[in-house]
């Protein structure tokens, strides 16, 4: 069963034109994809490719224009009220900027037990432990009372990713979550989703330009330029033996995409 799916997505951007007239400009041109449960799907682009604006549309941040969105097979595209909170609960952004992903007048264990009493879980103390387990932020006791600020980037990301599990997801966007990290820390956070997908089975959308951490981390990947899918398929396939001069000017511009493979 697919997680998510969108199927023949457009998306228009109202513009105004001379004199007030209205105009469009299409972004996004019949994108087709999908995501399964416990797989991590990369999303591969340059900068204005149209990942971000699919990242929005699957979030229900802008409304499609045309096609649509479906959640464990349910069209999903004009949802709204309680089955859109559901949704978004069920759908998380992981954010770029660790910096700014967590509220600064809180700690750590306020910023977990939130959307832990949102939700009526049971067994709170016990399931801030864990999440603080699962994200490697221990002796649980050393980070439950810390603020941002007394917190490293990486060890900000993995809080906030605790903040996430809170709410229990079945699928993660992750938009370019490690690029604000430094080179050490990196790998570390990669290795962290590949862990909460094989012991919480989650699914994770990955976006990012950098096909060197694509192909460390995901089982498959879109490749997008100019709001279309070029290619597509099982991520040591495609940067193996790439299909579309983008998609191997993608390869050339990382670090070594190759190395990672195996």
């Amino acid at each position: 069963m697919h997680v998510l799916e969108l199927k023949d997505v457009v998306k228009r951007f109202d513009v105004k034109g001379k004199r007030g007239s209205e105009n469009f400009v299409e972004v996004l041109h019949g994108i087709n994809m999908f995501v399964d449960k416990a797989e991590i799907i990369g999303l591969v682009g340059a900068s204005g490719s149209g990942k971000s604006t699919i990242a929005n549309l699957i979030l229900k941040m802008n409304r499609i224009t045309e096609g649509k969105l479906l959640y464990n097979e349910k069209d999903i595209t004009n949802i709204k009220g309680k089955e859109l909170k559901e949704y978004r609960r069920n759908v998380q952004l992981i954010f770029q900027d660790p910096y700014s992903s967590l509220d600064p007048t809180h700690n750590v264990d306020w910023h977990i037990r939130r959307p832990l009493k949102l939700r009526n879980a049971q067994n709170i103390e016990e399931t801030i432990n864990d999440i603080l387990a699962d994200v490697s932020l221990i002796p649980q006791e050393n980070f439950r009372w810390k603020m941002p600020h007394e917190l490293s980037g990486g060890l900000r990301q993995r809080a906030y990713i605790a903040r996430v599990l809170a709410t229990s997801p079945s699928l993660l966007i992750a938009d370019e979550p490690v690029s604000m990290l430094d080179a050490s820390i990196r790998a570390t956070i990669l290795e962290l989703f590949k862990y909460l997908r094989n012991k919480r089975k989650v699914s994770i959308l990955y976006i990012t330009h950098d096909l060197s951490t694509v192909s460390y981390l995901t089982d498959r990947l879109y490749i997008i330029n100019d709001g279309r899918i070029l290619e597509s398929g099982k991520t040591a396939d495609v940067i193996s033996s790439p299909s579309e001069d983008y998609t191997k000017k993608l390869i050339e511009a990382a670090p070594d995409p190759y190395k990672r493979i195996g």
